[in-house]
């Protein structure tokens, strides 16, 4: 999935699955959705990863269930690690959405440049846009921060570097 670029997804979705007869909305939140999905799989996977397998062994020795080593101990570490990538997947995702206006998805890009049309204002509009683009991206990256835990730094031990 991450090695075919995405508007290569987009056309997959719309003319090459066109017998299922999905709206063009529908053919890109598939496109994104899979498109995304595989970079955040990566990430989450990267930074499951990341939490050293003898803090789990820990857990496990003090009693705790496999589930609860991983709710307390492992994915709290693991989300600290994860969060600034998430937030550079979900900004890239909301930046990519602007190529699902060519499979004629009416979004925000597709209306401006539909009003570019009417009004031959290219400048105020696509910098109209482009702030709308980065509060959109803005509220994500803080919305983030904003997760229990997220902004914490790890404790570092004794073997830490």
């Amino acid at each position: 999935m991450r090695n075919i670029p995405l508007l290569v997804h987009m056309y997959f979705w719309y003319i090459g699955v066109a017998f299922l007869a999905l709206p063009p909305f529908a053919c890109a939140v598939a496109a994104l959705t899979l498109y995304s999905g595989a970079y955040v799989a990566e990430t989450v996977r990267a930074g499951l990863g990341a939490v050293p397998r003898g803090q789990r062994l820990a857990a496990l020795a003090t009693g705790l269930t496999p589930l609860q080593a991983f709710r307390y101990i492992v994915y709290p570490q693991a989300l600290r690690i994860i969060t600034p990538s998430l937030a550079s997947v979900f900004s890239q995702l909301i930046k990519d959405s602007s190529l699902a206006s060519v499979i004629t998805v009416a979004e925000l890009t597709y209306q401006a440049s539909a009003i570019e049309g009417q009004t031959f204002r290219t400048f105020e509009v696509y910098i109209t846009i482009s702030l709308l683009y980065l509060a959109l991206v803005t509220a994500v990256t803080f919305g983030l921060l904003l997760l229990p835990g997220a902004r914490e730094q790890p404790a570092q031990g004794f073997g830490d570097a």
